[in-house]
């Protein structure tokens, strides 16, 4: 091989190197900068619970993702009514919604009127039937 050939060579390696490497430095560039424009994943949405017991009316807002409902004074949203269970059921934040769940009471958990016997999705508006207290949601704001 002649030098004049392996100097072309060597010359158009070294700019196939540079092409790469300006490349890798480009991606990066647009990766970090993509960085600063990603939304900013929201935190658990608030929940309100109103409701009237045998004692009062109350409103509880919550902002945790696991609240306890029922007459025991260890739960989150303690409830003053003979014919709610000690544990009733519990409200889970996860897969970016709202559930409520029955934790095998002995009169049911309501969701609009219909019995649940499994993890169901619940909104804003929706009224959980717990013994003879009927809790209405608000998730987001308070009511």
């Amino acid at each position: 091989m002649t030098p004049v050939f392996l100097l072309i060579i060597r010359i158009l390696l070294a700019g196939v190197l540079y092409l790469f490497i300006g490349w890798v430095i480009y991606t990066i560039w647009m990766d970090f900068n993509q960085r600063d424009h990603t939304p900013v994943i929201p935190g658990i949405p608030p929940i309100t619970l109103k409701y009237a017991d045998e004692q009062s009316e109350k409103v509880d807002f919550f902002t945790r993702p696991v609240i306890i409902v029922g007459r025991e004074p260890t739960c989150d949203c303690v409830i003053h009514d003979h014919s709610v269970s000690a544990r009733q059921a519990r409200l889970s934040y996860h897969h970016s919604q709202w559930w409520v769940e029955d934790l095998d009471s002995t009169n049911g958990t309501f969701l609009n009127r219909d019995k649940i016997t499994q993890p169901t999705v619940i909104i804003s508006g929706d009224q959980i039937n717990s013994g003879a207290t009927v809790i209405l949601v608000e998730i987001g704001v308070p009511i």
